[in-house]
């Protein structure tokens, strides 16, 4: 499936009200933040207890791409994307 807008990523993962609210403004921002998210969402997908990213609580993990961060959990063995942010560099 190819990835242009914020509801294509919507279909494939699972987010927070307010991270769906954050990719849609990063989006209105920059285009090409949807398919950084998506390569960052897709890694995580791939693999969820990739040692690059950070543990941050018992089933909560931070990773980062560039300069985007997602926060995640990992429940039933299904993975729920609660928070997404730009970091300053």
């Amino acid at each position: 499936m190819q990835i242009n807008t914020p509801d294509d990523l919507f279909k494939i993962y699972a987010f927070s009200d307010e991270a769906k609210l954050e990719i849609k403004q990063l989006f209105n921002a920059n285009k090409v933040f949807v398919l950084q998210i998506n390569a960052l969402c897709l890694s995580i997908k791939d693999e969820p207890y990739k040692a690059e990213f950070t543990k941050l609580h018992t089933n909560t993990y931070l990773a980062k791409l560039s300069n985007i961060c997602v926060i995640y959990k990992i429940e039933n063995n299904k993975i729920f994307f609660c928070n997404i942010t730009l970091s300053k560099k």
